[in-house]
């Protein structure tokens, strides 16, 4: 019972980790910057594979039934069919791609950081092709069009997001 408060707990300051990031956004056209995605990897770091999935989950769940936690403060339903919706729908598979990998028991601790990164490039390349899809859907246009939009201008913004989540992550769960 304890430890099951322990995990609830642990899951839920995330998943509010999560909400503040949405809040932090450079608005750079169609497609905002936002440091959610950091804090999804940073959160599957930490916590176990389930515990990432939930938090996320919440996280999704809030923004859906209206509170304001979705990027720049927005929050509804419909901002998971809107143009940016399939970013949104994918944090729940991102936390739990990170969280597998970076569970994965190694000793050599370059090596587990290596691991954990290629989780988290995996689930970036899972959310940019969630998130492009569901933009060549609501935006009716094409595929080039919108790799140039959602994807190529965050690829180098999303390695760098992906390397302090690790590196702030590993040191986070050294600590707890």
């Amino acid at each position: 019972m304890q430890k099951t408060l322990y995990k609830t707990v642990r899951s839920g300051i995330f998943a509010a980790i999560i909400c503040v990031s949405s809040f932090f956004v450079i608005p750079i056209g169609t497609v905002p910057i936002s440091f959610t995605v950091f804090a999804v990897m940073l959160c599957a770091i930490v916590l176990s594979p389930l515990e990432a999935f939930f938090a996320s989950a919440v996280y999704v769940l809030m923004g859906a039934v209206g509170l304001p936690v979705f990027s720049g403060g927005s929050g509804g339903f419909g901002m998971l069919f809107g143009i940016t919706g399939g970013y949104i729908w994918s944090y729940p598979l991102l936390a739990l791609i990170v969280a597998l990998f970076a569970k994965i028991n190694l000793n050599n601790k370059l090596l587990k950081f290596a691991v954990s990164f290629t989780g988290c490039l995996i689930g970036i390349i899972l959310c940019y092709t969630l998130g492009t899809f569901q933009y060549i859907l609501v935006a009716k246009t094409h595929l080039y069009t919108a790799l140039g939009v959602c994807v190529i201008p965050f690829v180098p913004i999303d390695i760098i997001k992906a390397l302090a989540a690790v590196s702030i992550g590993f040191a986070v769960k050294s600590r707890i």
